[in-house]
């Protein structure tokens, strides 16, 4: 047949819920009903199971479509509610008796090794419309809304192909999380109507599920370690999504991209993590034939540093402040908001000093460390000595990701300075052009390649007229010049940082020459 499980039944479900025959296809009459069908819908304790009967007066037909497919019908009456049912063995096979086929309600079609299975309680399936199913198998990779097996216990074909007598017993479990927890059934047209089969035993919670998450000097990657205890004798599921919004859970298990383990072992371990992928991990167990236990979750927050540009040139014993905030990384809608997730209040920012090699391995050396305020700001601080890089890191809690920030980089000059008299540097004063301007500037060493350079600016660039040594001596140096142009004038000393800073650049002073 070309259409989907769910079309198929339609005509069973038809003749069923309207209580009243149809014309059907060649091969394919109603055979003479007797029988019965009892079926009986599990509820999460401690509420009881709820049983449903077809009742005495109820007429429990027969239809067959294809010699490979069994669709059953009750119409409703005062004592009980519409019930159908399709039968599907897995592909290539035909039903027989005494065997037990495992099966899906699927809106595809049956695999290879299993059939499928739909049982309607007044046109619902674990509490979803047909809408709603077809819905969910309208997605991606849809996943199954239910699983079970079903035994056939009588089946006889008439010599047109079609049955005329037939009895099953079933099992169906629900894969919708927050939905029942399934139903099982005994139904039977013209046959001995079999005992209900147990309901299968319920999965306890998955307990004690956390996360590890080591720290984040691999380049902006973790690695979560999850560990939980299952309850004894079944498989836990897991599964995750990359958000903190529990809502985004898909409400059926085993959802396109999310399960990630199923089994009995108590850990797993998922690496290369991106710092700001939040997670949400939903654990729960699993029986062998699919009924499911209560639902454990455990969001991972990832986050996000937001660094202002700092400033690029400190001089030796200068202190450097390093500032910014910490935000959750949130599900923005807008590129523009992503960095405006809600603060993370209270956490713990380290700076670390960084090897100043291109492609050293990055390991913190921690220079000072806070915490977030209320808004998720912070300040760090330090006095390098040499040039530096610097980076800011967030260390892993159980609930959240560590966090790396980009290298930043801290310029660190030598101590430059440079001054005039009092007298050549007054505004209102002035000094002869070709007299000496009598500088003077700091002979620290500390940073330097020992000596300075007075430069004086032309209106394009600044051009060195005088290079000295520093010399030894007193804490000044004596930098006279002779000034043979008029007006104002502007200077400055450069001393030349060694391997290890940047040049250091004086303040500029301006002398009046007449």
């Amino acid at each position: 047949m070309g259409t989907s499980g769910i079309a198929r039944g339609a005509l069973a479900a038809a003749v069923v819920l309207t209580g009243s025959l149809v014309a059907l296809p060649a091969q394919a009459e109603p055979a003479d009903v007797s029988g019965g069908w009892i079926h009986r819908e599990d509820a999460q304790a401690p509420a009881a199971a709820t049983t449903y009967s077809s009742g005495p007066d109820a007429e429990v037909g027969l239809y067959t479509p294809t010699i490979n497919q069994i669709s059953v019908g009750s119409t409703p009456t005062s004592e009980g509610p519409a019930l159908s049912a399709y039968f599907v063995p897995p592909l290539g096979q035909t039903l027989q008796a005494g065997k037990t086929y495992p099966a899906d309600v699927a809106l595809n079609d049956a695999t290879t090794t299993r059939g499928r299975i739909e049982v309607w309680r007044d046109g619902t399936i674990c509490g979803k419309t047909r809408e709603q199913l077809e819905k969910l198998g309208a997605e991606y990779e849809a996943p199954v809304p239910a699983t079970g097996w079903f035994r056939v216990s009588e089946i006889e074909y008439g010599a047109y192909g079609n049955a005329i007598r037939f009895a099953a017993t079933y099992e169906v479990n629900c894969q919708y999380v927050a939905g029942p927890p399934g139903y099982e059934g005994s139904v039977a047209v013209n046959g001995s109507l079999a005992p209900v089969p147990p309901a299968p035993p319920t999965p306890g919670p998955v307990t004690g599920l956390k996360a590890v998450n080591e720290d984040p000097f691999s380049w902006g990657y973790n690695t979560t370690t999850l560990t939980w205890n299952g309850p004894a004798g079944f498989d836990v599921n897991l599964e995750r999504i990359q958000s903190s919004n529990h809502a985004k859970l898909h409400p059926v298990i085993n959802a396109f991209d999310t399960l990630q383990y199923r089994g009995r072992a108590g850990r797993y371990v998922e690496g290369k993590i991106d710092f700001m992928d939040t997670r949400t991990y939903r654990a729960l167990a699993r029986g062998a034939t699919g009924r499911l236990g209560p639902m454990t979750l455990l969001t991972v927050l990832g986050t996000r540093l937001s660094i202002p540009e700092p400033k690029q040139r400190i001089t030796i014993g200068d202190e450097a402040t390093f500032s910014g905030r910490l935000t959750e990384a949130w599900d923005y809608v807008r590129v523009a908001d992503v960095m405006k997730g809600p603060p993370l209040a209270g956490r713990t920012v380290v700076l670390c000093r960084q090897s100043v090699l291109e492609d050293a391995q990055r390991a913190c050396v921690p220079v000072d460390r806070t915490t977030t305020d209320a808004d998720g700001r912070f300040t760090l601080s330090a006095r390098p000595l040499k040039n530096s890089r610097y980076d800011i890191a967030v260390p892993p809690t159980p609930t959240m990701l560590g966090n790396s920030s980009r290298v930043i980089n801290a310029n660190v000059s030598p101590h430059a300075d440079l001054r005039a008299s009092a007298a050549e540097q007054n505004a209102r004063s002035s000094v002869r052009r070709g007299s000496v301007i009598r500088f003077t500037t700091s002979r620290a060493r500390a940073g330097s390649r020992g000596f300075i350079r007075l430069q004086r600016y032309d209106g394009r660039t600044w051009r060195t007229v005088a290079t000295k040594k520093l010399g030894t001596g007193g804490k000044r140096l004596a930098v006279p010049y002779r000034e043979h142009k008029r007006g104002l004038q502007a200077y400055r000393v450069v001393k030349p940082g060694d391997a290890h800073h940047v040049n250091g650049y004086s303040r500029t002073v301006r002398v009046r020459v007449r």
